[in-house]
């Protein structure tokens, strides 16, 4: 990748990034949390999990709009973001049952990793 992506690449990182902030929304709460992770009630602990979670996912999106910007991070980001993304597809793939939208989730994270791939084989 050089220090001024294509516009190709310009697109991929931003379908990254957009895909690590939309999480921010559970922010939110109860309600925006429920119906992303298709939950039933949720106890106030578990809230406070996916909100904290929530926001791990929105300094991810954020570090990814910042190595579009700065080379020397865009390999470190790609790798912390495939990484999160491949935890949570092979976690799904484990698990004895899931909801359909934690495998709407783990189709998007194919999507990034599909774009992550991407850039990773770009020149940097």
């Amino acid at each position: 990748m050089s220090a001024q992506p294509s516009i190709g690449q310009r697109v991929a990182w931003w379908i990254v990034a957009l895909i690590h902030l939309a999480p921010l929304l559970g922010l939110i709460g109860g309600e925006a949390l429920r119906s992303s992770y298709g939950l039933g009630a949720i106890d106030a602990n578990t809230e406070l999990l996916l909100r904290h979670r929530a926001v791990l996912f929105g300094v991810l999106g954020a570090a990814t709009l910042m190595a579009l910007s700065r080379p020397a991070l865009r390999m470190p980001v790609l790798a912390g973001t495939a990484i999160s993304d491949l935890s949570f597809i092979g976690l799904v793939l484990i698990a004895p049952t899931w909801s359909a939208p934690l495998l709407k989730l783990a189709a998007i994270d194919v999507v990034s990793l599909v774009m992550i791939g991407f850039l990773a084989t770009r020149k940097h």
